[in-house]
């Protein structure tokens, strides 16, 4: 049992990460422990006999093993706090945790999240300008509708009935859906053929995601 111990304690000098053990190991030893000092307990009332052989052995052992468990705690304890203080939750390092360790680390992760509200609270500012970027990068993908009366060519006998102005465009790459000035839904593939608004059309051909087709009359 104790060399199995001196094992893990050179695995965990040797790793700045949590080494695996089963998690009968300290069990194992509680129970190794508590049989050594049963032993020494029973051997001690004679002076003699505890000089003589094993219940000498027995107290080397019992020191041996305690600050051999100490020094696992310590070097595991110390690792977890790390993990804990920098927001680590790399599910293999979680793993190699025993049940007790876990709780430790929730605890502390808790227990740092508190501090730090208590201290320095939230910043809304970063919040908003967070909800600011994403809504640019949502301007950036769906295309922007024009009024149509900015956009729409006179003497357009052809055009469907409604008030906009309309072409056929060629889809040059994929589109997310949105809504056209005319109040549809499109959902344009590439090398897609479809009838769109003038003005959303003159946007996606501005930035070279459709081709405008002029059929001849």
């Amino acid at each position: 049992m104790l060399d199995e111990l001196r094992l893990i304690v050179l695995n965990e000098r040797e790793s700045g990460r949590l080494s695996q053990i089963r998690h009968e190991a300290f069990s194992g030893a509680h129970k190794y422990v508590e049989q050594l000092y049963q032993e020494v307990q029973r051997e001690t009332p004679s002076l003699d006999r505890f000089l003589a052989g094993r219940p000498r052995d027995a107290v080397s052992e019992l020191h041996s093993m305690a600050e051999t468990l100490e020094e696992i705690v310590t070097l595991r304890c110390r690792k977890i706090l790390t993990l804990a203080l920098y927001g680590t939750e790399n599910s293999d390092e979680l793993k190699k945790m025993l049940p007790p360790e876990r709780v430790l680390f929730d605890d502390v992760v808790h227990a740092i999240h508190q501090c730090r509200d208590s201290l320095i609270g939230s910043f809304p500012a970063a919040t908003e300008e967070a909800a600011d970027e994403e809504e640019e990068g949502a301007d950036e993908t769906v295309p922007e509708s024009r009024p149509a009366a900015e956009t729409r060519e006179s003497g357009d006998a052809d055009a469907p009935a409604g008030e906009w102005g309309y072409s056929i465009v060629r889809i040059l790459e994929d589109v997310e859906p949105f809504m056209g000035e005319d109040g549809r839904v499109y959902n344009l593939m590439k090398e897609d053929i479809v009838t769109l608004p003038e003005s959303n059309a003159q946007v996606l051909c501005g930035r070279d995601i459709a081709l405008n087709i002029r059929l001849s009359k």
